[in-house]
């Protein structure tokens, strides 16, 4: 803040999506009562995160300040996994993908239900499959209880999952004008002509085949 004082500038910052009109829209029938009254909304991320594998500690490459790029974090030596992005998944300086990824979907699930700050949260999960440098949660369910107006209580289900998983609610799927793609994120076998092919490989080739949105719950379901 202080850089955008004496600079004068305008420094902006949000979680995305916000501006959407369609999602302004999708919204506005959540809180008006078009569906009826909603009391529980869900945020899913199944994206596909490959294992970060183990990284061998090296010298800060040039041009990098790296005390300045740790900023209060413990100043451990640099590796790559510590470094641009899978800093994410290192509890020094992030919290996984349910505040990489998910923090998205959960800003849009509280902006429907019509909630400030939930009374209680809980939630369980792990870092699993993979023996790597991960320390935050791959696999993760959280449930946020909220006092709505008029005393109405709302609950908000948050799912992350990081590998192999049949969609839920018809997201990516194709229903929703998205190209379609296989159930569980798959590429198709190789058929016989193609017998002298390389392998198809395991898992999706781009981020269409993640399964990430939200849908809310009164006695019909609407999905975003």
């Amino acid at each position: 803040m202080r850089a955008v004082k004496k600079y004068n500038r305008i420094c902006q910052h949000g979680s995305q999506s916000r501006s959407n009109p369609g999602m302004q829209e999708a919204t506005k029938h959540l809180t008006d009562g078009t569906i009826g009254d909603v009391y529980l909304a869900r945020a899913i991320c199944y994206k596909w995160r490959p294992t970060i594998g183990r990284a061998k500690e090296e010298a800060v490459p040039s041009g990098v300040n790296y005390d300045l790029w740790t900023g209060p974090a413990p100043l451990k030596p640099f590796t790559r996994n510590r470094f641009h992005y899978n800093w994410h998944w290192i509890w020094d300086t992030g919290n996984g993908e349910v505040g990489n990824q998910a923090i998205h979907e959960i800003d849009i699930a509280r902006w429907g239900l019509g909630v400030g700050f939930p009374v209680s949260v809980s939630a369980m999960g792990g870092h699993f499959m993979f023996d790597d440098d991960q320390e935050t949660p791959n696999t993760l369910n959280a449930t946020f209880c909220f006092e709505g107006s008029g005393s109405k209580r709302k609950m908000m289900e948050v799912a992350v999952r990081h590998w192999i998983t049949n969609h839920e609610a018809e997201l990516g799927t194709g229903a929703y004008g998205a190209s379609g793609v296989p159930a569980a994120g798959l590429t198709s076998p190789a058929t016989k002509q193609a017998a002298t092919s390389p392998a198809q490989p395991l898992g999706p080739k781009d981020a269409k085949t993640n399964t990430i949105g939200i849908f809310s719950t009164d006695q019909t379901a609407i999905s975003l």
